[in-house]
């Protein structure tokens, strides 16, 4: 692997993973419609990860649209967009007070902002890439929504190194199967990992990098991560063992590795795992417990 291959922009790699992690799960655009409330704030949120974040903020009763990968929210709730655009007349239908997106400023859709002004909908675009924006989109959907929660401060500190941490060894933070891809700098994990007080195996090069059986020879991680989301609203198995992640076919490669043979490779299967949002609240736990029972 060349450095500059498999490398994305942060907002190519925020898309790569989202796929990644949503494609469990159908469009939902055939589920039956939820008669929304009758009156009070009405959300339309367009946007998986926003969606994770104002239901951990226990606002998913005022929510009566949402995206079609949505992964959190009851199912029943009318889809008003996904990956290929806005419903403009699913948005219409639910007469929302709030329409809540994720686009590059200059992406909004006019179409959206016109909409708004005719309709009298306030419009927050709260794009989030790195671990620094999660905690500033959080902390605003939580000033807007639900003040004193606190999650946007447990955000901010949840990364306070830990100096023992590096006796972990290089860990290597990988997502998917068939191809496996290293999550290097750029990353919101990458940030993640360094911010816990990991050592990173990948210093150089994109976000997301797709490895070969070379790329791990050299790289040589001494403990490896595997960020795998399970199925939407599954429950959670009995951890796996390092042998038995090891043992599945679509991480071949990371047999051999000084840290199969040392018995570091562990799996972090939360739904929301891949998503950059207030999932990353239990991603940090589950990473620094892992670092930590290695750091022993």
């Amino acid at each position: 692997m060349e450095r500059a291959a498999g490398a994305m922009s942060r907002r190519a790699l925020a898309t790569k993973l989202c796929g990644m992690a949503l494609g469990v799960i159908g469009l939902g655009a055939c589920r039956p419609a939820k008669r929304p409330p009758a009156s009070g704030e009405r959300i339309v949120v367009l946007s998986p990860a926003l969606a994770a974040t104002l239901d951990d903020l226990g606002v998913r009763a005022r929510v009566v649209g949402r995206h079609g990968w949505d992964m959190v929210l009851d199912p029943s709730i009318p889809v008003c967009g996904d990956q290929s655009g806005l419903d403009y007349e699913a948005l219409l239908a639910v007469r929302p007070t709030v329409v809540i997106v994720e686009f590059n400023p200059s992406d909004l859709p006019q179409r959206l902002v016109r909409m708004a002004a005719e309709q009298g909908w306030e419009v927050l675009n709260l794009p989030a890439l790195g671990l620094s924006d999660v905690v500033r989109v959080t902390r605003a959907l939580e000033e807007r929504f639900a003040p004193g929660a606190g999650l946007a401060d447990r955000l901010e500190h949840l990364s306070a190194p830990e100096g023992a941490l590096e006796r972990a060894g290089r860990v290597m933070l990988v997502a998917g199967e068939q191809p496996i891809a290293a999550l290097g700098p750029g990353s919101v994990h990458h940030e993640l990992l360094v911010r816990l007080g990991g050592v990173p195996a990948v210093t150089e090069g994109g976000p997301f990098q797709e490895l070969d059986a070379e790329d791990m020879l050299r790289l040589a991680p001494e403990g490896v991560v595997v960020l795998l989301p399970r199925t939407p609203r599954s429950a959670p198995g009995a951890p796996l063992t390092s042998d038995e992640v090891g043992a599945r076919p679509g991480l071949a490669l990371l047999r051999g590795t000084p840290a199969a043979e040392r018995g570091r490779l562990a799996l972090i299967d939360d739904p929301l795992c891949l998503t950059p949002s207030t999932s990353l609240l239990r991603v940090a736990a589950d990473l620094r417990a892992v670092l930590r029972r290695w750091a022993q």
